[in-house]
């Protein structure tokens, strides 16, 4: 494989979980590209390893990337911090999520509010929730946001008490 038949997407941060799972930081417009069976590139030394993907999940702002037949952290150790390509001809991108009219649940995930803005910095998105009328600004991170589910336009946050 050429390197001018690729292109780079993200790379791997660390691990995740004791099954192999990897963190993956990916331009975001890439982000829904990324499905189960995909193929991903990962140069080592002189050419480029193949790995296929098992299955992708969120938790809370972490996009997790699991591999086939790479079920342990021992296995997958040697990819943290290493760039991952695709091939070029697979290169969808796509459009940025908007999360304005996501509903917002809390631990118990009775709806306690909406989104009706964001921002989006080079650390994080930040939420403004609209809450019985009240303006809450959440951070979108791990601290705050349990998980997001798109399909659903749920975002579900954890202790937020303490930004009120």
């Amino acid at each position: 494989m050429n390197k001018l038949d690729l292109v780079s997407i993200g790379f791997f941060k660390g691990t995740h979980g004791i099954k192999g799972g990897l963190v993956f930081v990916i331009d975001e417009q890439y982000i829904n590209v990324i499905e189960n069976n995909f193929v991903l590139f990962v140069k080592n030394e002189n050419k480029f390893d193949y790995y296929i993907v098992e299955r992708t999940y969120q938790k809370g702002i972490k996009f997790i990337v699991v591999l086939k037949d790479n079920d342990s952290i021992g296995k997958v150790q040697n990819l943290i911090n290493k760039e991952v390509f695709i091939k070029a001809n697979q290169v969808i991108k796509s459009q940025f999520i908007n999360y304005i009219g996501y509903k917002i649940h809390d631990e118990t995930k009775s709806e306690i509010g909406y989104v009706d803005d964001f921002i989006k910095n080079s650390a994080y998105i930040t939420l403004r929730a609209n809450l019985d009328s009240r303006v809450l600004w959440i951070p979108c991170v791990d601290e705050f946001v349990s998980s997001i589910d798109d399909k659903n336009k749920i975002i579900n946050v954890k202790d937020i008490k303490g930004l009120i």
